[in-house]
């Protein structure tokens, strides 16, 4: 292993870079080998991998503490392999919708919205086909970001100070305009509204197995008591269990997996009545009105953000 660049992930392992296939994509073994439990998880949709190509950019090697990038999307691969950050990450989505997949759950990020990775956190992202990202990479000490995964409701001059830094130089001086507008990008991020749109997923088989059909499935209307007899358990264990290893009772997990399979549809224009009935609705009007008390806006609502061209994405679905 000499030569190899040795970090210490976010819950104190070690990790090692190696850098595979002509993408530049960042591989990575454990020093004492464990299985990533979140690897095997079944895709909620059709996506594919993009890649940051290192030929053109290497986020752990560039020096500067605020860093935008706009990925290049033409290569890409089919099964993304989960590799880490020296830096802190931002994923952004403009177009369709990104997962994003660490040990503990999976994190969805709709259009203008953004999932935060801490520095050494593993993970493999996966965008939407025909969508567009950007990346925002920060030194560790430069922002009061989480500490954990999570999803970020991003304001117009966010997005827009993203968007602006993505078409700079990377390579800028501290009292530059582009160096002041970093630091303008620092303060506002750290004041960004979390939402929860994340399912925890569990390396216990039962519960794999029961998310792997409610994923397939979303409109199934198994009671827990079913599940449970599904996987040769009794319903009060089944309760516990998925408390125990999610933090959740079984209605809300199921509910959590169910909204995330909701918005990576809408997110690439599915219509919210097809939606509804996916997941086994018996009305439009039933699915929006749960919509809206989960989030507090109509899924039209919610997908009409403001773009980085300075248009209105007056996308909408339901009203």
């Amino acid at each position: 292993m000499a030569g190899l660049p040795v970090h210490t992930a976010a819950d104190g392992r070690q990790l090692v870079n190696r850098v595979g296939g002509q993408t530049g994509c960042v591989r990575n073994q454990y020093l004492n080998p464990v299985s990533f439990t979140g690897s095997r998880m079944p895709d909620l949709e059709r996506v594919v991998d993009v890649p940051v190509r290192r030929s053109r950019f290497d986020p752990d090697t560039h020096d500067g503490p605020v860093v935008a990038v706009r990925p290049d999307l033409k290569q890409i691969q089919a099964a993304p392999q989960p590799h880490f950050h020296r830096k802190g990450q931002l994923v952004v989505t403009r177009r369709g919708s990104v997962t994003c997949q660490v040990e503990s759950g999976i994190w969805l990020v709709p259009p203008n919205f953004g999932v935060w990775i801490p520095r050494g956190m593993l993970h493999s992202s996966r965008v939407s086909s025909g969508g567009e990202v950007l990346m925002l990479f920060l030194e560790p000490d430069v922002a009061a970001m989480p500490d954990t995964c999570c999803t970020l409701t991003l304001s117009a001059l966010v997005l827009e100070l993203i968007c602006h830094l993505a078409k700079q130089s990377q390579h800028y001086a501290s009292d530059s305009p582009t160096g002041r507008l970093a630091v303008v990008l620092v303060e506002q991020l750290a004041t960004m509204p979390v939402e929860y749109l994340h399912v925890p997923i569990s390396s216990n088989p039962r519960l794999r197995r029961i998310a792997t059909e409610l994923a397939a499935d979303p409109a199934n209307r198994r009671t827990a008591a079913q599940w449970a007899a599904r996987v040769a358990l009794s319903e009060r264990s089944l309760s516990r269990l998925v408390i125990a290893e999610t933090g959740m009772t079984f209605g809300r997990w199921r509910r959590q997996l169910r909204l995330i399979v909701a918005l990576q549809k809408l997110s690439v224009g599915t219509p919210v009545q097809r939606v509804s009935e996916d997941l086994g609705y018996e009305s439009v009007n039933a699915f929006i009105a749960m919509f809206k008390s989960v989030f507090g806006r109509t899924p039209g609502h919610f997908f009409r953000r403001e773009r980085c061209d300075g248009r209105i994405d007056g996308r909408s679905t339901d009203d």
